[in-house]
């Protein structure tokens, strides 16, 4: 029904009420509120015409902003061994309802599982940034132990020396603290895997593939250590605090 309002003045003030105009006068109405309305059209056309062509919404423009989780920042796409990766994912590793590290997943194009992420090409990271202070034997271990539940049989031969060179490198390390970053790159040129501690190479380049396979298995295997966290690095399900 079309009806708008009125403002009528008495001697006890302005009163503003609502008036439906008669049956005949409604179509009069609707095209004087018509004419009323076209030059405020006209005005909106003419601002968006003199918008630049690169305008971007700024719900648009936030698509490319960084993924911040606890403090931490991610930005949605590196550089890394000249590919072009994108983030794929990104979450929390709790340990019961402690906050470990955050932790996100970069590939060369979006990928949904473990099998889709170990054939993607070129190069992958999987960045871990530290929420407490731990000691990096215990985080060695904990990263072997989930190793070996992942691993495949036919892998287990050809990935136990890197293992176990993996075990010294965080013994070394002594402790990771809160800031503290962890990197581990599948160099697409190289073929091989580099562990970076604070930004700094863990000698030399793992050269078995199987053992770049068992190390991902940690984090996206069938017995991943937190099925949270892995639906959140594949880009399954936004992650829930433990909270």
């Amino acid at each position: 029904m079309l009806g708008f309002f009125i403002t009528t003045t008495h001697m006890t003030g302005r009163k503003t009420v609502p008036f439906t105009p008669p049956r005949a006068l409604r179509p009069i109405a609707a095209a004087c509120i018509a004419a009323a309305l076209l030059p405020m059209a006209a005005q909106a056309q003419s601002l968006l015409n003199k918008m630049p062509a690169d305008y971007t919404p700024v719900a648009a423009a936030s698509a490319s902003a960084p993924v911040e989780i606890k403090g931490h920042s991610y930005p949605k796409t590196i550089q890394l061994d000249g590919n072009t990766l994108q983030l794929n994912g990104a979450g929390v590793r709790y340990k019961v309802i402690v906050p470990v590290y955050t932790a996100a997943l970069y590939s060369s194009k979006p990928v949904k599982s473990e099998q889709e992420f170990m054939a993607a090409p070129g190069s992958k990271r999987l960045v871990l940034t530290m929420l407490r202070r731990v000691d990096s034997n215990e985080l060695g271990y904990m990263f072997a132990k989930s190793m070996k539940v992942n691993i495949d049989p036919k892998d287990m031969v050809t990935a136990l020396p890197g293992l176990a060179r993996m075990g010294q490198i965080f013994a070394d390390a002594k402790a990771v603290n809160p800031g503290d970053t962890i990197i581990m790159d599948w160099m697409g040129k190289g073929k091989n895997t580099v562990i970076s501690i604070r930004n700094q190479q863990q000698g030399e380049p793992f050269a078995e593939a199987a053992f770049h396979r068992a190390l991902m298995g940690v984090w996206l295997g069938e017995k991943a250590a937190d099925f949270p966290l892995k639906n959140a690095l594949l880009g399954q399900s936004a992650q829930k605090s433990a909270f």
